[in-house]
Order: structure tokens, then C-alpha cells, then sequence
């Protein structure tokens, strides 16, 4: 029973040794691709973040501005923006 022990701990040991290896390759391989891609080409991420921002955003503004009902009231689009925001930071702080 003592060697089934031993064998057993020597396969799993050198499965262990083997993901590791796999992995510290995979690092070695694509980390420096990914991180090369973001510092070559900064100011292209740069604009495509901001781009996706404002598009969002103006997304929100028209499809907003297409209902009379709450275009005609900013405050009750204030109320419900301030209403989210604490409902989020409530919810937030329960599960942080």
C-alpha cells in the first residue's frame, strides 16, 4: 500500500510539474504579443475607448430624447439617474 502511495504522489507530482511548465511557456509566448500590441499602438486604444464612451453615452441621450413622456422632464431624469446611482452603491456595498 506504502508504494500505490509513493507512485501515486510521483504521477501527481509530475503532472504538476508539467501544467507549470505548459503555463510558464504559454506566458513567455503571448504575454509579450498582448503587451506589445497596447504600448505600440496607444493613442489608437486611446481613441477607439473614447469613441465607445461617447457613442454610449449618445446612445443613452437619443434613446432617451425619443420618449416625450420623460423628454419633457429633466427632472424626473435626474431623480432616476440619482436613484440608480444609490441603488448600485447600496447594492455594491452589500456584496464588497
Amino acid at each position: 500500500m506504502k508504494n500505490v502511495t509513493k507512485t501515486v504522489n510521483s504521477v501527481l507530482d509530475s503532472v504538476d510539474d508539467t501544467v507549470g511548465s505548459v503555463e510558464r511557456t504559454m506566458e513567455a509566448t503571448i504575454a509579450p504579443v498582448r503587451k506589445s500590441v497596447f504600448t505600440r499602438f496607444p493613442a489608437l486604444f486611446t481613441l477607439l475607448v473614447t469613441f465607445g464612451a461617447v457613442a454610449t453615452f449618445f446612445g443613452f441621450e437619443r434613446l432617451l430624447s425619443e420618449w416625450t413622456y420623460i423628454n419633457d422632464r429633466p427632472v424626473l431624469i435626474l431623480a432616476i439617474g440619482i436613484m440608480t446611482l444609490v441603488g448600485t452603491g447600496t447594492l455594491y456595498k452589500k456584496l464588497g
